[in-house]
Formats: C-alpha cells, sequence, structure tokens
C-alpha cells in the first residue's frame, strides 16, 4: 500500500511519540493534531513532521487537516471520568472515531488504524472505560467492508520511558507509608513494550491484507497487580508491605474516591498537602475495568519484556529528582 503521508490523533502522547519517531526514521511525513502544539515542540526536531492546532472534536477543522493524507491513526484515549455515567468515556471512544471515519468518507481517505483496548467487549465489560473502547471500535469496523482499510489494535498495559503505568507506581509507592493497600490484586496483566506496539502499527499500517483485523498485543509474560507493585517497588529501592485488599473494600474506596474528586476543591488541596494524592485517585470504572483480566487468549506475545526495559527509567534517583518533575509539571524546561 503506498502511504506517504499520515495524520495522527493523539500523536503527541506516550504511544504516539514513539510512533512518529519511527515513522520519521522511514520517511514518512506525520502531522499531528493538537489543541496545545507549543507543549510539544520537541516532536519538530524530527524530520517530517508537523504540528498543527486544532479542536478533534470540531469536524470542520478535523476534516480539513485530512484533505492531503493517505492514512489516518487514532490513538486518543482516557484511561479516567470524571462523569460518572461515562460521558466522557463515549465522547472520546465512541463520538470521536464516528467523526473520524465520517471526515475519512469526506477526505478519501482508505486507511484507518484504531487504538482500542485488550478484551473489552461492549455487550459484557463491567466498565464504561472497556464498553466505550469496544463500541468505538465495532462502529470502525462496519467501514471495512465500506472502502475504508480499517484496523484495530488491542493493547494489554503499555509500558516504556515516560509510561502512566510504572513511572505513576513508583511515584505511588513513595508516598505511601510502610503499608500499601492494593485493590484487585490478583487482576493480572500482560505489559507490552511502547516500542513492539509502535512497530506492530507501522508493519499493519502497509499491509493491504490487515483489513478487518483485530491486532491484540500482549508482552511475553503475565503478572499479577501485586507482583508488578512488588516489582516497582524493588526497582524504586523503597521497602513497603503490600496488603490485598478485598473486592467490598476495594470498591468502597474507589466509591470516596469519586465523592472526593466530585468536589472541587479536594483534589487540589489533598494534592497540594500531600504529593501524589490525585495519581493515587482510583475510580469505581477503574475497579470494574479491573475485573476483566489484561491477558492475551491466542495471538502470539510481542518480544520484548518489563525485565528487559523497566529497570532502565523506575530506579531510585536522588531527591533533586522531585523538582525535575515539578519543572516539566510546568513546563519551564
Amino acid at each position: 500500500m503506498n502511504i506517504s503521508k499520515v495524520c495522527i490523533l493523539g500523536g503527541a502522547g506516550f504511544v504516539g511519540s514513539t510512533l512518529v519517531s519511527k515513522l520519521a526514521r522511514i520517511g514518512i511525513h506525520t502531522r499531528i493534531i493538537s489543541r496545545h502544539p507549543e507543549r510539544h515542540r520537541k516532536l519538530l526536531v524530527l524530520p517530517n513532521v508537523e504540528i498543527v492546532e486544532a479542536d478533534i472534536n470540531d469536524f470542520n477543522r478535523l476534516s480539513y487537516y485530512l484533505h492531503d493524507v493517505d492514512a489516518v491513526i487514532n490513538l486518543v484515549g482516557i484511561l479516567n471520568d470524571n462523569s460518572l455515567d461515562g460521558a466522557g468515556f463515549r465522547k472520546a471512544h465512541i463520538e470521536l472515531p464516528k467523526l473520524l471515519v465520517q471526515a475519512c468518507q469526506k477526505n478519501k481517505v482508505k486507511r484507518l488504524l484504531q487504538m482500542s483496548v485488550l478484551n473489552a467487549d461492549a455487550g459484557t465489560s463491567p466498565s464504561h472505560y472497556l464498553r466505550s473502547k469496544s463500541e468505538g471500535e465495532n462502529h470502525l469496523h462496519i467501514f471495512s467492508d465500506k472502502g475504508i482499510q480499517i484496523t484495530t489494535f488491542r493493547p494489554s498495559i503499555i509500558f516504556g520511558p515516560g509510561d502512566n503505568f510504572f513511572n505513576r507506581f513508583s511515584r505511588l509507592i513513595k508516598v505511601t507509608p510502610l503499608i500499601c493497600p492494593v485493590p484487585r490484586a490478583q487482576a493480572r496483566f500482560a505489559p507490552v513494550y511502547v516500542g513492539d506496539v509502535a512497530d506492530s502499527m507501522i508493519e499493519h499500517l502497509f499491509k493491504s491484507d490487515s483489513n478487518g483485523l483485530r491486532v491484540d498485543l500482549c508482552g511475553p509474560h503475565s503478572y499479577s497487580m501485586m507482583e508488578l507493585m512488588q516489582y516497582t517497588a524493588a526497582l524504586s529501592g523503597v521497602k513497603r508491605k503490600f496488603i490485598a485488599l478485598p473486592d467490598r473494600l476495594s470498591l468502597a474506596m474507589a466509591h470516596m474516591s469519586d465523592f472526593a474528586n466530585s468536589i472541587p476543591i479536594v483534589t487540589p488541596t489533598m494534592n497540594w498537602l500531600i504529593p501524589g494524592f490525585e495519581e493515587a485517585r482510583f475510580s469505581v470504572d477503574n475497579f470494574r475495568s479491573l475485573l476483566v483480566d489484561s491477558v492475551c487468549n491466542q495471538s502470539a506475545p510481542q518480544k520484548t519484556s518489563i525485565e528487559d526495559i523497566v529497570p532502565h527509567y523506575i530506579q531510585a534517583k536522588p531527591n533533586h529528582s522531585r523538582f525535575d518533575s515539578l519543572r516539566q509539571t510546568i513546563r519551564r524546561d
């Protein structure tokens, strides 16, 4: 398939940055749509990369930036939704893909790649997050027989430098007391390396026989939540006693977290008093998502394990790293 120019939604994020870098190496022109292009200027050092300012939920603006591309990749997704009814999940995971496929039709874009999530099922998934991911994915696949070649990617937890999984756990563990409660400690994951995810997407981007495929992506090993927390603590150089919470207590904690988050002043105040408080948020929808193990059933796993990569970016650091993180947060770097 002849593809020389690609538009990426979510291209400045964790997975997107890796994907854009790999596309640049093989000479593909990449257009990233962002509401805040100035925040992602580091990507402009890559060849054949442009960042344009637009609201991706504005159909006219979205359509305008697809007029001259050969393919579109949608990486947009959210893990938390402040609306308890799942409205935020539906907007990001269902309504946006619907707009996107319409914009592709209008501009005669024939190739579309979509990031979904492993084991999402619109009919049986217990959480808004998983159901909305599945509904968006299912809607797009309707068009795989209507002139647009669709491929969706369904990864387990994605890890790598800059991830929001091991990095988040590491920061959280460091600010907890000696005893650290673990909700859904038995939930299982098969973490997949961000570089392997990007390689798989690029491989399928150019394959005409990828139309209609749903590609499951897992790492070579599976782990429980408890094992991943213990592994992160060991790498971070801290000693903690981890306690597996019963589901009833985990759910009660999630309800309290949602209630606190619904009061505007609580989260910023507590985050100021207790650094890392916001990262500790565990919602009812998060709990329900963990009721489904994120492991592959049949697809061949990717080759890179957490042991190959994570020790290189999660390790005990001197105290001044706290100030480095603060500078990055307020964008003075």
